[in-house]
């Protein structure tokens, strides 16, 4: 009996890490709907560079009195940079695989940051300044995790963590401001869950992190040292 059980038990165990290592079902088979997305506006190994200004290009710049109060950001209206043009671009590269997710959504994490940067930041035309609006990480990763204490599940939790940079430099490409901010949040969802059921997860999981993002950019840009590059 004893012999019996050290051969069952080695069997047994190689068969559950199997289990456990293999690709879950729902993502088996799967294309995702954004294969031939082309990621317009973005760039990527970006280096400040000498900016020229069209000569015709008007200067529509007032320069600000002296004194004048600078209020906080207000939270979730459109933010207007002192600067001429704004570029989103980005230096997160995505693995397109597990134990990341990004790949399997019908609009990615990177999408969902370019679209509401785009929607909370603009320019006045101040000549000489230019925004760069860097996305750093826009990852969702896939991990399993056992729950329970007597009667142990397995379960997966989904972990994202966004980070963008905004800089402001002049025409020769030196920073003469810049603020990071980093938000992060996870998500667990039993093992049974459905592709859909798993979707709506990562797409609520995908805002409530914009969010949060959000509210700490515009925590860090009313701090004093923005004073002189945004309009208030």
């Amino acid at each position: 009996m004893f012999k019996l059980l050290r051969f069952v038990l080695p069997v047994a165990a190689a068969a559950v890490l199997s289990a456990c290592s293999t690709t879950p079902d729902y993502q088996t088979g799967y294309t995702p709907y954004n294969q031939n997305y082309s990621q317009t506006g973005y760039q990527t190994g970006y280096a400040p560079q000498p900016y020229t200004p069209p000569a015709t290009q008007q200067q529509t710049y007032t320069a600000p009195a002296q004194g004048d109060f600078y209020p906080p950001v207000p939270f979730g209206q459109k933010i207007l940079l002192k600067a001429q043009d704004i570029k989103f671009i980005s230096s997160y590269n995505p693995p397109n695989r597990a134990p990341n997710i990004e790949h399997l959504l019908l609009v990615t994490p990177e999408q969902i940051i370019h679209k509401w940067a785009e929607n909370r930041f603009s320019v006045d035309g101040t000549p000489d300044r230019h925004v760069r609006f860097l996305i750093k990480d826009a990852g969702i990763v896939e991990e399993n995790i056992i729950t329970g204490s007597c009667f142990k599940s397995v379960k997966q939790q989904y972990s994202a963590k966004f980070e963008v940079t905004i800089q402001i430099v002049d025409a020769e490409g030196r920073v003469l401001v810049e603020t990071t901010a980093l938000a992060a949040k996870k998500e667990i969802v039993d093992s049974e869950a459905t592709y859909q059921e798993r979707e709506r997860v990562w797409t609520n999981l995908m805002f409530d992190v914009v969010k949060i993002l959000s509210a700490r950019l515009d925590n860090e840009l009313s701090s004093p040292a923005f004073n002189d590059y945004i309009k208030r």
